[in-house]
């Protein structure tokens, strides 16, 4: 059974002017002027840079980010766009983490580029500063050693109860995240879970807590025990989406609980229709409250996934018996299927997979839709 993307293979293409796929190392102008694409472009090749390829394209709106893979460098027109937030989050779900990335639009607030580059984007203004163009691509303006990590998306599922299935839950997001996007991607199996990715994967992989890929964009990490529940272990930087596969129900103490909240940006809470795994959101749903009103900016999304781990006995919890309890809806269902086949795209993990990064997989996008917080904002 194929679990992930074929790896792609790199042709070899003489200085194209339309952008061509997998051509090596190059540099990628992205904008949807064309008068703007002719002005970087210019003061690129000024500076004796080659292999440079125009997008005439919308960032918020790009449909094949395959050109990215292999860029070295992404010159990014942004226009008028001023939601900082919504700016990170595109770029950490569209830009590799590898890649060196220079916004550029026509805002000239000196407070608005600081705010990007503490974010550690480089922004510059396009009526004011091109000057500064092509040192920032080639990395002699502000070192991307010196700048601050770029954000990543860390995605915390929780199994509610053992048994639940949070492992099978989390390891299905990841691989459905890998054929939706190209961006480098890892899911870290906890100590505290199931320890058995190595059965989800079918095959033998290394438990040593090492980083182990798995093909050219995604790769696996069992933890050990003496480095569990590590967030911000410096392997992880090289990652645009980590998913952190955890159970809480042996280990539920108000300290870890507020350590993942203040780590994650979602946190995925996988329940099935027995009053104890229910029970156990509600107390994270409830701790989540509490942390918001002691610290708003701690606060974050929750997502409430309901697997079907057996089929449906009549004595079970309902939905809306559920949802009455938590005092919120249930987000997604992941259907029972005996023969443990691949989810599909009508599937509701699928669709919840393709929010988490940013894709719309039922309709075109339209502006902003690629944003997991504007996608959710609406509900929570």
């Amino acid at each position: 059974m194929k679990l992930f993307t074929e790896t792609k293979t790199s042709a070899t293409e003489e200085k194209p002017k339309p952008l061509k796929k997998n051509t090596g190392q190059h540099i990628v102008i992205i904008s949807p002027r064309k008068s703007v694409l002719q002005e970087l472009s210019s003061h690129l090749k000024m500076h004796n840079m080659k292999n440079i390829y125009e997008q005439q394209d919308s960032f918020f709106d790009l449909k094949d980010e395959s050109m990215l893979n292999e860029a070295s460098a992404v010159i990014i027109d942004i226009g008028t766009e001023t939601d900082i937030e919504f700016i990170i989050e595109t770029a950490t779900l569209i830009l590799p983490t590898f890649t060196r990335q220079v916004f550029v639009g026509d805002n000239d607030s000196i407070a608005f580029a600081q705010s990007l580059l503490s974010k550690g984007l480089i922004y510059l203004n396009l009526s004011s500063q091109l000057i500064q163009l092509a040192t920032c691509v080639q990395g002699q303006s502000t070192p991307s050693s010196s700048l601050p990590s770029r954000s990543m998306l860390k995605f915390s599922v929780i199994g509610c109860k053992g048994g639940v299935g949070a492992s099978s839950v989390a390891f299905q997001l990841f691989q459905t995240a890998g054929e939706l996007t190209s961006i480098p991607s890892l899911l870290v199996q906890g100590a505290s879970g199931s320890n058995d990715l190595d059965l989800l994967m079918g095959q033998a992989i290394p438990k040593d807590g090492s980083i182990y890929p798995i093909n050219n964009t995604q790769s696996i990490c069992v933890e050990i025990f003496d480095s569990a529940w590590s967030y911000n272990d410096p392997n992880y930087n090289k990652f645009n989406l980590i998913f952190f596969d955890h159970g809480l129900y042996s280990a539920l103490t108000l300290e870890r609980l507020e350590m993942i909240i203040s780590q994650s940006h979602t946190l995925l809470l996988v329940i099935t229709r027995e009053l104890s795994a229910v029970r156990a959101a509600k107390k994270i749903l409830d701790e989540n409250v509490r942390v918001h009103l002691a610290n708003p900016e701690q606060a974050i999304r929750i997502v409430i996934c309901l697997n079907e781990n057996h089929p449906k006995r009549s004595d079970e919890l309902r939905d809306e018996d559920i949802a009455e309890y938590l005092e919120r809806k249930i987000d997604a269902v992941n259907s029972y299927r005996p023969d443990n086949k691949k989810i599909s795209s009508a599937d509701s993990l699928y669709q919840l997979a393709a929010n988490l990064v940013g894709k719309n997989v039922a309709e075109p996008a339209a502006k902003k839709s690629l944003s997991f917080s504007n996608l959710f904002r609406r509900k929570l």
